[in-house]
């Protein structure tokens, strides 16, 4: 019999318990069991409302505890732990509702706080309206050009210190017409200059692990004959890859690199190299 007792009490304290998401969003009779859900008025009178705050584009204080049929939940609040809130968006992904304005969205919040807002709050809001504008608004054509122009002016300026001199307007057309076939390449996802780029950087790589100069980082001259071998190696599959994708001028000046890298590996290691063999290979020595 008390065992049967014990069940019944715990049946009813089960379906009496509140099935509430946040427990914060509790009274104290309700923590302990003694009602079975909350009042509208006390939903209203709660001091941590459930709000999600976007870029003012959805209603406020909307919450997963009250959608309505045909609508998706969306993520978290821009107040409170990001478990406490979500955000209903129609399912067709249109919002029907006009964006508010700042200060619309500030009085909301206060109003359903029940008290003013920090400055620390406002300027919360603000910054969440801010990047959602800058993610969405896209360059206007004067911003892209500015843009475009402030690159070419930087690749104008590395290029001329590294040459020692002014470069010439044939040059700076050149330049500019090479940074639009990268833009466009880049646009299109194009596979061959990302590899054309990584092949290029290899050989300091190589000449470092060569003990041909030292390393950039720590200042030493070292050799280490396993990771010149597979800087070389890892050239020329990559050039095998590129050579009939690149114009025959990049694919020469890639063999000969190519050859140049060879020729210094076994020089300096006195092993000979066969491409794909598997030659004798030394660990890292410190030359000086």
């Amino acid at each position: 019999m008390a065992n049967d007792r014990e069940e019944r009490e715990r049946e009813e304290r089960e379906a009496s318990r509140p099935k509430i998401i946040d427990n914060r969003m509790l009274s104290e009779e309700e923590r302990t069991g003694k009602l079975s859900s909350l009042s509208t008025k006390n939903e209203e009178n709660q001091d941590l409302p459930k709000l999600e705050i976007i870029g003012g584009r959805s209603g406020l204080g909307e919450s997963s505890l009250h959608e309505n049929a045909g609508q998706a939940v969306s993520a978290p609040s821009a107040f409170g732990d990001a478990s406490d809130a979500t955000e209903t968006t129609p399912a067709d992904g249109y919002d029907d509702e006009a964006p508010m304005s700042e200060d619309e969205q500030f009085a909301a919040l206060e109003e359903q706080f029940g008290r003013p807002l920090t400055e620390g709050e406002r300027a919360q809001v603000r910054a969440m309206n801010g990047a959602q504008e800058e993610e969405e608004a896209p360059l206007s054509p004067e911003e892209e050009s500015q843009m475009r122009s402030e690159i070419e002016q930087e690749q104008f300026a590395a290029l001329e210190q590294q040459f020692g001199r002014a470069l010439t307007e044939e040059e700076k057309t050149q330049v500019r017409t090479l940074m639009e076939q990268q833009r466009q390449s880049m646009m299109r996802l194009e596979v061959a200059p990302l590899l054309l780029q990584s092949v290029t950087e290899i050989p300091k790589f190589a000449a470092v692990h060569l003990g041909l100069v030292a390393n950039p980082y720590t200042g030493i001259i070292a050799r280490d004959d396993a990771e010149a071998r597979l800087a070389i190696d890892a050239f020329g599959a990559m050039y095998e890859v590129l050579k009939t994708r690149i114009d025959a001028r990049t694919g020469a000046e890639l063999a000969r690199v190519l050859n140049d890298l060879r020729a210094n590996y076994t020089r300096v290691t006195g092993v000979s190299f066969t491409p794909g063999g598997s030659s004798i290979i030394t660990g890292p020595r410190i030359i000086r």
